[in-house]
C-alpha cells in the first residue's frame, strides 16, 4: 500500500513539471511564478531565424552589434522582422525585462525603429537607451524617503 502511494506521488511530480511550462510556445503559458517568466522569457530569446546570421540576432546582453553599412541587410533581409517578435514574445512573458545593457523592450524596438527609417543608415553599432528618470522607485534615496515616510505614518497612527 506504502509502495502505491509513492508512485502515485511520484506520478503526480512527474504530471506536474512537464505540464505547467510549453517551452515550444513560450507565449502560451499563462499566470506564471516569477521563475517561469525567467524561463520563458529566455526561451523567447531562443527563438532563431536561419535569415538572421550570429551577430543580428538579439540575445539577452541587448546588444544590437549591426553597423551602418550592414543596416540594409539588417532591416531588408527579415532579421528586424524576426527581432520584433522576439521581442513581441518577451513583452507577452515577462513586461518588465531588462536586457543586461540596461535597455529595456522599448528600447530594443526604438532602436529598430530609427536603424530601419527609409534611406537612413541608423545603425551606429550600440542601443538606444531612454533616460530612467521614470524609475523612481530604483532610487536609493528615494526608497530612503518612501520609507521614512511610511515609518512616520505607521509611528502617527498608532499613537
Amino acid at each position: 500500500m506504502e509502495g502505491r502511494i509513492w508512485s502515485l506521488g511520484a506520478l503526480l511530480m512527474i504530471g506536474l513539471l512537464f505540464c505547467c511550462v510549453d517551452a515550444e510556445d513560450p507565449v502560451g503559458n499563462v499566470n506564471l511564478t516569477p521563475f517561469e517568466k525567467w524561463i520563458s522569457a529566455y526561451e523567447c530569446l531562443q527563438n532563431t531565424s536561419l535569415a538572421c546570421p550570429g551577430n543580428f540576432q538579439l540575445t539577452e546582453h541587448g546588444n544590437m552589434s549591426i553597423s551602418s553599412s550592414e543596416t540594409t541587410n539588417y532591416c531588408n533581409s527579415g532579421c528586424a522582422s524576426h527581432t520584433r517578435t522576439v521581442l513581441q514574445c518577451l513583452f507577452y512573458v515577462k513586461q518588465d525585462y531588462v536586457f543586461m545593457n540596461k535597455a529595456t523592450i522599448h528600447d530594443i524596438n526604438s532602436t529598430i525603429s530609427e536603424g530601419c527609417k527609409n534611406g537612413i543608415p541608423g545603425f551606429t553599432g550600440s542601443t538606444l537607451i531612454a533616460s530612467n528618470a521614470g524609475k523612481a522607485y530604483e532610487s536609493k534615496g528615494t526608497a530612503i524617503i518612501f520609507a521614512t515616510v511610511a515609518w512616520s505614518f505607521f509611528t502617527l497612527m498608532s499613537i
